[in-house]
């Protein structure tokens, strides 16, 4: 989605943001789920990544395994979380 701003500074023209949220790791959200919206964000070619929300519903030692795709997330400029 293309969003304008009025105002915003030139070198921000064209600047792509991609968020992703409540992912929800755990019992039926598992790895290839997760894989597959990482090669999506990923094939955008986003400026910046932002991580909102719940990634896990579980122990994050119990679901490792599940969300180490997350550390595949590129952003030309970062990749943001908390």
């Amino acid at each position: 989605m293309r969003v304008r701003i009025p105002g915003l500074p030139a070198a921000f023209e064209g600047f792509r943001i991609v968020q992703i949220t409540d992912i929800h790791v755990g019992p039926t959200i598992k790895n290839a789920y997760l894989q597959a919206i990482v090669d999506r964000v990923n094939a955008l070619q986003p400026d910046v990544v932002a991580v909102t929300g719940d990634v896990v519903d579980g122990s994050v030692p119990e679901l490792a395994a599940h969300v180490a795709p997350l550390a595949q997330l590129h952003g030309r400029d970062g990749v943001y979380h908390r």
